[in-house]
């Protein structure tokens, strides 16, 4: 292993016994034939891969891929059933909640314990212990038991422990995803000055955005296996392909039989929406319909059903930036509605809405709704947006005017968009889209001010 690597890994695998029941272990155990009960479960194999210093690691991959058993290894909490892995440097890690704390110590004792742990005298965790109080800021509670602690508040004492230690990798396993935005900005700070120190870095998150902004280099695994490894947006396309890809999207022109039997080629996916009756709640067959949406409302009136499509596609979850929408919603009122409110609000994993709006803050008067009709709205916008994953609101209300209504139906993160894009040409949320001018030499282009300054209003 080469100076300039900070760990390396050589056809790593790492392999379990599954066993039905706690008995069919102690028979495996005392069998005199030894005969096996268990059944080999392989959670990595042949994963090859080094990390150059400095860099900052990304690992991405679905629930059960072998993400945290990858880190553990790293971490030497577990040792691997076959295969090499060289790390150079002092390793902290923060892996899943409350591993390697006591909760009936203090966070005080923890921080200590920890120091200690990582090979650091007890003086000089007395040293740093006030950097770390001021960092993990929870007050009175750093000298109660954590099995006191909220989730946030243990996150908070764990991340300070590791960076106090000054490692030369840090390993973080989704920790950070329970801390509130404040706390997160300040580890998102803290990682930045650690990456100007040279220090590596190795993040698993399921967070995309996260992870292309953040990231150097991303590994993807699936199953146990290496499924991809180098450049963010690249790597982060194929999860995308790895979580979407079994599931092509409607062309706008498909075929689909009518409720007369004939074939309605001549209908587009959108047209049939419109004139296709639906019974029930039809939203869970919808791509994109997330299961774990929130509803409130009286239910007098219900969305029944949406589609969201593209220019090219209909009924689909993942989207290019940019990609002009249309999103449909079919309503059903049990009541009459005197002046219905039809919205919208597009928000990241975070909760933080980038757009939102109804006819009411449009400006437009919806016809009245008489009970037991059935009528389908259109909302056509750009997802002029990041890459990243999105949840839509849908809602209906009644004009009382206030700016969103009195609530009838609203039914909260139901859709879960993933916006993909080969290149980022802006930072944060949304893309304005801005128009440059170079005005030159400001003397000989004088006259040609006022014209760009037009250009660009």
């Amino acid at each position: 292993m080469t100076a300039d690597l900070a760990i390396s890994i050589r056809e790593l695998a790492k392999k379990y016994r599954l066993y039905s029941s706690p008995g069919e272990r102690l028979k495996e155990a005392f069998h005199p034939f030894r005969k096996a009960y268990h059944r080999e479960f392989w959670a990595l194999k042949e994963i090859s891969f080094d990390v150059p210093r400095g860099e900052f690691l990304g690992i991405l991959g679905r629930n059960g891929s072998g993400k945290s058993t990858l880190l553990q290894i790293i971490a030497s909490v577990l040792q691997p059933t076959s295969g090499s892995v060289v790390v150079n440097g002092r390793v902290a890690a923060i892996l899943e909640l409350g591993a390697g704390f006591n909760p009936e110590f203090t966070g005080r004792e923890n921080v200590m314990l920890n120091g200690a742990i990582l090979g650091l005298a007890r003086e000089q965790m007395l040293q740093r212990m006030e950097s770390i109080m001021a960092f993990a800021d929870i007050g009175a509670f750093f000298d109660q038991p954590m099995k006191t602690y909220s989730s946030g508040m243990f996150m908070r004492v764990a991340f300070a422990a590791a960076i106090s230690v000054d490692p030369d990798i840090l390993i973080i396993d989704e920790a950070l995803a329970v801390g509130d935005a404040k706390f997160q900005n300040k580890c998102f700070d803290r990682i930045a000055s650690f990456q100007q120190q040279k220090k590596t870095i190795i993040l698993v998150s399921h967070n995309i955005n996260l992870v292309s902004n953040h990231c150097s280099q991303v590994l993807l695994l699936d199953a146990g296996r290496m499924a991809a490894n180098g450049e963010p947006r690249r790597v982060v396309d194929e999860y995308v392909e790895l979580l979407f890809g079994s599931r092509p999207s409607a062309p706008a022109s498909a075929v689909a039989p009518a409720a007369n039997g004939k074939s309605t080629r001549s209908l587009t996916v959108q047209q049939r929406f419109v004139t296709q009756e639906c019974a029930d709640d039809n939203c869970p067959a919808r791509k994109g319909y997330n299961p774990g949406e929130t509803r409130i409302g009286d239910h007098s009136v219900e969305i029944i059903d949406y589609l969201v499509s593209t220019e090219k596609q209909s009924d689909v979850d993942v989207i290019r930036a940019g990609d002009h929408l249309q999103l449909l919603l079919k309503v059903r009122f049990h009541e009459p509605v005197e002046g219905p409110v039809i919205g919208f609000a597009i928000k990241t994993v975070d909760g933080i809405e980038i757009y939102g709006t109804n006819t009411f803050l449009l400006a437009i008067a919806v016809a009245k709704a008489a009970a037991g009709e059935v009528r389908v709205f259109a909302f056509a916008f750009s997802m002029i947006a990041k890459a990243g994953d999105y949840f839509v609101d849908l809602g209906v209300a009644q004009v009382d005017g206030t700016p969103g209504g009195a609530v009838i139906d609203v039914r909260r993160s139901a859709i879960h968009l993933v916006v993909v894009a080969e290149r980022a040409a802006f930072t944060g949320l949304a893309d304005l889209m801005p128009k440059f001018s170079d005005f030159g030499d400001e003397q000989e282009n004088t006259g040609a001010i006022g014209i760009a300054a037009g250009q660009l209003s």
